[in-house]
């Protein structure tokens, strides 16, 4: 049974679900989103994803967490768009595998929002 199968995105699904249900503390009743987050998009949207500030309105949605070391040329770093709030990101085959597969494990969860320490904490890199 492969890391990326199928049945193993399923079944850490349904071991996420159950916790949810089950652990009182794993439940977060209205999950804010923080300052800046990665739209992964969903699954069938094979743009690239970008780095948004969502707008306060709208900042109450699931996301996923991937926290790593810094550094290095692997390291993600956002370019600023012609767009307030909208930061370029390098294409998805650019990134370290490790955060590649943390946006196929979000967009088959079904979870739009990814928050990567690097990138997500702008480091004099924004421009």
């Amino acid at each position: 049974l492969g890391t990326g199968s199928d049945l193993s995105l399923y079944l850490t699904q349904e071991w996420c679900h159950t916790c949810v249900e089950n652990h009182p503390n794993c439940r977060v009743a209205e999950p804010r989103l923080p300052t800046r987050v990665i739209d992964v998009r969903s699954s069938g949207d094979l743009r690239n994803p970008v780095m948004i500030e969502p707008p306060k309105s709208a900042n109450i949605a699931e996301y996923i967490t991937l926290s790593h070391c810094w550094g290095g040329a692997t390291a993600l770093a956002a370019k600023v768009a012609d767009t307030p709030g909208l930061w370029n990101l390098p294409s998805l085959s650019e990134w370290h595998p490790t955060s590649g597969d943390t946006v196929k494990v979000c967009r088959a969860f079904g979870i739009r929002y990814l928050w990567i320490d690097a990138p997500c904490i702008l480091q004099g890199n924004e421009k």
